[in-house]
């Protein structure tokens, strides 16, 4: 195996020996293209410019001279790299120097050069036989000097009165080139140049893996003849594996049967498990129910609370604001009680008056008695004073009855003070009391609406605890109900595990005669791999 392996593969890749024979290939190439250049000049001499002639055959007897010089030295073996090189560059700078001399020569000629194709091949052929010498770099180097060539002829051509143009119908002209088909030429030099590169380092992966894969199969052979030992030394080893395995399959038969056994028993245990899980499932089903119409009724006793809650609050309001109006009616009858005891000392005063008043009148009526007395004992020149003594008699009885109702009126106005003020002073002591009343309410209101407050907080932790609790009963019912569904799952599995082990007793026997079977098997392989080492 390890010959026709060998065979097969190779030291040195094909590619590797493509690029150490470049040199010769290429100038085989260039040896036909000499030929072919020979050919064209006999074939249309008499029919081109005498420059072109020229210019041709320069170009052509110049790269016969170093095709020959060059394969003189490839026989005696003193060709280097870098002189292939300069040769490849040679032939794109000759073909380029005739085309940059054809287009020197005219319109029509420049023309006629440009649009000549098979210029442009023979500059792709270039390309493709620089890939021979194996340099990828230098292929782009060439790619662009041909570019570069190109470029030239054409400047030189449109130096010479070439019409560049975009415009199709004029481009029918003899002296007119579409310009932009040129510059699609120039840059076709580039990408074929960079094509060429790209696929020479695909060539170089492609080496690269042979070899990898040259080196792995030499690996793999090695491995193949250690492996032959390995597997003649696995053979003995398995004889006396099968003979044990032998002596393991007749104790695993015997424990097999123990095994069945236990398994009856495991499945009567199974199944008592699995009554009393149904019986839990229900239990926990029914708690479920129960908790579901306790969080019902709990959220309505939440709700009821929360209102009782919010009227408490509006009632400790509005005590609050009854109170505030009971202290201004207290402070409302202190003021009509100071009144009260302002107009009565007024009153009291004007009484004092009123008596001054009746005592002036009483003496004012004296003096008028006594005028009236005199003014009689005057006589006839009495008898005017006597008018006025009269008359101040009257005004002072006037005065002393007046006197006598202001002081009437004042006793009255004082009866009635005095009765306000009693009223206004049992007002404002009932007022007070009321305000205490009402204090000791707006207390208890408050007291109330906290321990409201209170009981609606402690009602949301049992509802939250109601929840949690019923979550857990969720979980343990699913839980039972999984376990259920697992034990029933388990009692198919004993079952059908039971009905295996009865199958695997039975199937020992045979795998006892199969064993035999391997045993002779192993021996012919251990005769095998000894006589294929030899």
């Amino acid at each position: 195996m390890s010959s026709i392996v060998n065979s097969g593969i190779s030291e040195e890749s094909s590619i590797t020996k493509i690029w150490k024979n470049g040199a010769i290939v290429i100038n085989r190439i260039r040896l036909g293209l000499v030929i072919l250049f020979v050919l064209t000049l006999i074939g249309v001499s008499k029919t081109n410019h005498p420059t072109q002639v020229i210019a041709h055959s320069v170009g052509t007897g110049f790269m016969a001279l170093y095709c020959i010089i060059e394969f003189f030295l490839a026989k005696s073996g003193k060709v280097g790299i870098a002189f292939q090189k300069t040769l490849v560059i040679l032939d794109v700078i000759i073909l380029s120097a005739i085309m940059a001399a054809d287009c020197s020569i005219g319109p029509i000629v420049a023309r006629d050069t440009l649009a000549n194709m098979i210029l442009f091949f023979i500059y792709f052929y270039i390309m493709i036989y620089s890939a021979l010498l194996g340099q990828k770099s230098f292929v782009l180097l060439i790619g662009f000097l041909t570019a570069i060539g190109v470029g030239i002829a054409l400047y030189v051509g449109w130096k010479s009165g070439l019409v560049l143009t975009e415009n199709a119908t004029k481009s029918k002209d003899p002296d007119t080139l579409i310009f932009s088909v040129q510059i699609v030429k120039i840059g076709f030099m580039i990408t074929a140049s960079v094509i060429l590169y790209q696929l020479m380092r695909l060539f170089e992966n492609l080496t690269s893996e042979g070899s990898r894969l040259y080196d792995e199969t030499k690996v793999f052979l090695n491995q193949i003849k250690g492996n032959q030992n390995i597997v003649r030394n696995s053979a003995e080893n398995l004889e006396d594996s099968i003979d044990k395995f032998a002596d393991y399959i007749s104790r695993i038969g015997e424990k097999m049967e123990s095994q069945a056994a236990a398994l009856e028993e495991v499945n009567a245990v199974l199944e008592e498990l699995s009554a009393s899980s149904r019986n839990n499932t229900q239990s926990i089903e029914s708690q479920n129910e129960s908790l579901s119409g306790l969080v019902s009724n709990s959220q309505k006793l939440g709700g009821i609370i929360g209102n009782i809650t919010e009227y408490s609050e509006a009632l400790s309001a509005f005590a609050e604001d009854n109170k505030a109006d009971m202290e201004n009616v207290t402070i409302a009858a202190e003021k009509t009680k100071s009144y009260l005891v302002d107009i009565s000392n007024s009153f009291n005063r004007v009484d004092e008056i009123n008596q001054i008043m009746g005592e002036i009148a009483d003496k004012t009526n004296l003096l008028a008695l006594n005028a009236s007395i005199e003014a009689a004992r005057a006589g006839v020149a009495g008898r005017g004073f006597a008018v006025v003594a009269n008359e101040v008699s009257k005004l002072a009885d006037f005065t002393s009855e007046n006197a006598k109702s202001i002081s009437t009126i004042v006793r009255q106005s004082q009866s009635f003070i005095n009765e306000a003020r009693t009223a206004s002073a049992e007002t404002g002591d009932l007022t007070e009391k009321q305000k205490f009343k009402l204090i000791e309410t707006t207390d208890r209101i408050i007291k109330m609406n906290d321990l409201y407050k209170e009981q609606k907080s402690i009602l949301q932790r049992f509802l939250t605890e109601l929840d949690h609790i019923k979550g857990a009963s969720t979980d343990i019912l699913e839980s039972t109900k999984e376990q259920t569904v697992g034990q029933n799952e388990m009692i198919k599995t004993m079952d059908q595990l039971e009905k295996d082990i009865n199958e695997i007793s039975e199937d020992s026997g045979h795998l006892n005669s199969e064993i035999d079977k391997i045993k002779t098997q192993a021996s012919e392989l251990r005769v095998l791999s000894g006589q294929s080492s030899t």
